[in-house]
């Protein structure tokens, strides 16, 4: 393997250590499960205005103009030079990874020649530090988030949101089990935060809660799910108070 990424460069991407692990060793385990005769891989990164591109290249067996249409989407995976078959999840955890910091990962290939897999990552991307975050929301309405957040701060419990629950399961890796999940029902596009309710369960999350604006929901009972409440910051505090003793909740009416 011939290295010519430069170390400064990772640290100014901000590009949280576990994350960029994960993704570039499973773009390099690729590169080496490709390589038959000729194994020579070279990773490269050049940085650009608001962007870090980071670049592997390998001598293996390349992969087809069809195949390559389709790398990177969930379930697809290639058939290994020694016949067995991937299972195609790192290429596509990988994928959703960047994406939802807003990089992305290109792939270009010829078969007999190699592959040369691209990571471009902004220079700026989320902080995913979560060791001090309290509770997580998940709302599309940034509205929504800038006031929960500001409600937040106000009693000194600091908050990360996603707009999306695919933002979340991206980062889900580093995220502590223990952090309560505030998921609203509504996150437009006819897409019902519920659905994902299982999922996070499965990936161990302990507390997850439905938010709602619709009165007729609030009490349900619904599958991996500890509550449906109303769209309230407040009502979202009193849950939090447990786990947060010196937490004082204030009585607010306001729904938001």
């Amino acid at each position: 393997i011939e290295n010519r990424l430069a170390p400064s460069l990772i640290v100014e991407t901000r590009l949280p250590q576990a994350l960029f692990a994960r993704i570039l060793s499973n773009v390099i385990d690729n590169a080496m499960t490709a390589c038959v005769e000729r194994k020579h891989i070279c990773i490269t990164a050049r940085k650009a205005e608001r962007y870090v591109e980071i670049s592997v290249k390998d001598t293996g067996v390349g992969i087809s103009e069809e195949s390559l249409k389709r790398v990177g989407e969930k379930g697809f995976s290639l058939l290994k030079p020694s016949g067995a078959k991937g299972t195609g999840r790192g290429v596509f955890s990988a994928k959703r990874i960047l994406e939802a910091i807003g990089g992305i990962v290109a792939f270009s290939s010829v078969v007999g020649q190699g592959t040369t897999v691209t990571l471009r990552v902004p220079a700026e991307t989320i902080s995913v530090d979560f060791s001090a975050v309290d509770f997580i929301l998940i709302d599309n309405d940034e509205l929504v988030r800038m006031v929960w957040t500001a409600k937040a701060d106000a009693r000194g419990l600091r908050v990360r949101f996603f707009s999306s629950v695919v933002e979340l399961l991206a980062f889900a890796e580093v995220i502590p089990r223990e952090i309560p999940i505030f998921l609203d029902s509504d996150l437009g596009s006819k897409v019902k935060g519920e659905t994902f309710a299982p999922e996070l369960r499965g990936l161990g999350f302990q507390h997850i809660y439905v938010t709602t604006n619709f009165e007729e929901l609030h009490g349900t009972e619904l599958t991996d799910v500890d509550a449906v409440i109303p769209k309230s910051f407040e009502q979202a505090a009193v849950l939090l108070k447990p786990q947060k003793r010196s937490l004082e909740v204030t009585e607010i009416s306001a729904f938001v």
